[in-house]
């Protein structure tokens, strides 16, 4: 397939096709959730393909959100390297993960979204909680703010 939408070919499989499940790696790649709005709307455009997991060229010009699309597809999100930061916060909270245990036994969980909606959730995310039970964590990451910022600068875009 002669593909010209240079973000259509990103997206081009091993036969030759556009697939729908080569774009929902990449914008998982790329730190947004399949259940982003704004990607929701993406899919329900794609959603009118005959074909399953086919993308119609034609009419991938026509998907709404395409400044979003085009931008997780080049890697120029907030967070460029979303899938290296994330493993970065799971290598750091499996070497924190003594510390930081609650001593009360409940479940610890770390949510992160970036102004672009890039989103990495780990351990016990669903169940709210006061931010006076995250203190001494708000605290701590405070104190170390410029080894964080090093850290974080090291994945985004220059």
């Amino acid at each position: 397939m002669d593909c010209e939408d240079p973000l259509l070919r990103v997206l081009i499989g091993s036969d030759g096709r556009p697939l729908i499940s080569l774009l929902s790696a990449a914008l998982t790649d790329s730190g947004l959730s399949l259940t982003d709005p704004r990607v929701v709307a993406i899919y329900s455009k794609i959603g009118a393909l005959s074909k399953p997991d086919e993308i119609d060229p034609a009419r991938f010009g026509r998907i709404p959100h395409e400044d979003l699309l085009a931008r997780a597809l080049q890697g120029r999100l907030a967070v460029k390297k979303f899938s290296s930061f994330a493993r970065k916060l799971d290598a750091i909270i499996r070497a924190q993960a003594e510390s930081l245990r609650s001593s009360d036994g409940k479940p610890f969980g770390l949510s992160v979204c970036t102004v672009d909606g890039q989103r990495y959730d780990s351990g016990s995310t669903i169940n709210p909680i006061s931010v006076d039970t995250i203190s001494e964590v708000v605290t701590y990451a405070i104190g170390t703010s410029a080894v964080v910022v090093r850290t974080a600068s090291s994945f985004s875009r220059a």
